[in-house]
């Protein structure tokens, strides 16, 4: 289990793994790990890693740690912390339920996987590689096709997704994987905004102008109307592309 985390923000702080389904042996723990026995008569550990994944039980660990730059959590008070669990059987069986919906999850992110790259393919293919322009097409400035460009703007969100009645602020990675993931967002507690925030509609164009664990410069397409949702200031809205383009 993580008990420190290197940023004041703590998105780490909680999280627990089964060493038991790992394939190695052998491990030493690195500071802020903490490697713990359970009483498997009373304790399931499946359940026990989907339940320091469960977004209630980060908040209620976060609640406990101490520190500013890098907070942690004392052995002492993680060992006086108090968690419900139910009987044992019913601990087997909730974490049974959701392994086997991780399973399908998983089974579905390589089933997108595979599409992709068959989209990549298909692309390179009929329009060959963008840097080198193996089909010799007509090269223009992005200013010949695009009218305006809107920025959003810089403000600290929360370690949670907006909930009902809730502003929100997107993240890069809403756009970094090609299509518009709305979900993909922070909650923001009675912004203040200095102008109108951008609201992603339906037909704009995102652009992530940052770079992150995916890409840099990567573009989707707003498929519906977003609802108290605004633009960071790593993402732009691309608007108006004249018909020629």
């Amino acid at each position: 289990m993580t008990l420190r985390d290197l940023v004041p923000s703590g998105p780490s702080i909680g999280l627990i793994a089964d060493l038991a389904r790992s394939s190695s042996q052998q491990y030493i723990l690195a500071q802020g790990a903490y490697g713990f026995r359970i009483d498997e008569d009373r304790v399931n550990s499946s359940f026990l890693v989907w339940l320091s994944n469960y977004e209630p039980f980060r908040l209620y660990m976060k609640s406990y740690t101490v520190g500013s730059t890098q907070i942690h959590i004392r052995t002492p008070v993680f060992q006086d912390l108090k968690i419900p669990f139910p009987p044992i059987e019913e601990q087997r069986r909730i974490a049974a339920i959701l392994d086997r919906a991780d399973a399908v999850r998983r089974k579905r992110r390589e089933v997108i996987a595979l599409t992709e790259e068959l989209l990549r393919s298909a692309f390179l293919e009929m329009f060959g590689n963008p840097a080198t322009n193996p089909k010799g097409w007509k090269v223009i400035p992005m200013c010949e096709v695009i009218q305006q460009i809107e920025a959003g703007w810089s403000v600290n969100g929360e370690d949670r997704k907006q909930e009902k009645d809730e502003w929100g602020v997107l993240k890069i990675s809403a756009v970094t994987s090609g299509r518009f993931q709305p979900n993909e967002n922070k909650a923001v507690k009675n912004p203040s905004f200095k102008k109108s925030p951008i609201v992603p509609r339906r037909g704009d164009l995102l652009f992530s102008r940052a770079n992150t664990r995916e890409l840099v410069a990567a573009t989707c397409l707003v498929e519906n109307d977003c609802e108290r949702l605004f633009l960071p200031d790593k993402l732009w809205r691309i608007k108006n592309i004249l018909q020629n383009c």
